[in-house]
């Protein structure tokens, strides 16, 4: 409900929405408005309230293709480094750029 509607219940006594429940729909409607009747309806699950699913944002990807194994805590890092500035790259170009970290 809307804060009109709500200031509107407090000014009606109502208080909670079991306070409204044992109201004729006619009245209610006339106090509170149409608006707030439907979110009513649709919380008791009298009206269908439809749910749009979320699309999640494609994971960015980087990935670097070795010859050989690493093993030193140097070359991980190296490694690492190169990575976290491909994301980077990445993420500027879809326009979620972070903060340098100086990497």
């Amino acid at each position: 409900m809307n804060s009109v509607a709500l200031t509107a219940g407090r000014k009606f006594g109502f208080e909670t929405v079991a306070d409204l429940l044992p109201v004729a729909r006619g009245p209610l409607a006339r106090r509170l408005g149409l608006a707030a009747i439907t979110r009513l309806d649709q919380a008791l699950g009298g009206v269908a309230e439809p749910i749009t699913p979320r699309q999640d944002a494609e994971v960015p990807i980087v990935e670097r293709r070795l010859l050989e194994p690493i093993c030193t805590a140097e070359a991980i890092e190296r490694v690492m480094g190169d990575l976290l500035a491909d994301l980077a790259k990445v993420l500027q170009a879809r326009g979620s750029a972070l903060a340098p970290c100086g990497w």
